[in-house]
């Protein structure tokens, strides 16, 4: 039985991931697809003469969270930043961390408070 549980678990995980990156997943389809694990998990507490219902709560589960999983590592562009790329620009803002001193340079990361001289209300850090 375990083995078939890993199994259920990878194979929705990857299902979700798979969903995920050609479909943006809405907090609805999340709350359904949990919500039908629910309903499988009473089912498979109710009928305990077959693991199936069990299988699929945790590869829906897992389905759930790999979907998250890979929304969650998306990385979404600022469009103040991503139509100047290739200009020259001028950033202002606040140093948040220690110097990184490397052998050949020094990094700082910077919270971004203007470009260009207007205001910047945005969240973004820069590594310069």
């Amino acid at each position: 039985m375990r083995e078939r549980i890993l199994i259920a678990c990878v194979a929705g995980f990857l299902l979700g991931v798979f969903y995920a990156s050609f479909f943006s997943p809405s907090g609805l389809l999340t709350w359904t697809v949990l919500g039908c694990a629910c309903i499988f998990l009473v089912t498979a507490y109710m009928v305990r003469d077959t693991p199936y219902p069990a299988l699929l709560v945790f590869f829906l589960c897992a389905a759930v969270f790999g979907a998250a999983r890979f929304d969650i590592g998306r990385v979404v562009y600022d469009p103040q930043f991503s139509n100047r790329v290739g200009e020259r620009v001028t950033l202002e803002g606040v140093v948040v961390a220690e110097p990184d001193v490397r052998e050949r340079n020094i990094r700082l990361s910077v919270r971004v408070t203007g470009i260009d001289g207007t205001k910047y209300d945005g969240d973004a850090r820069v590594l310069a």
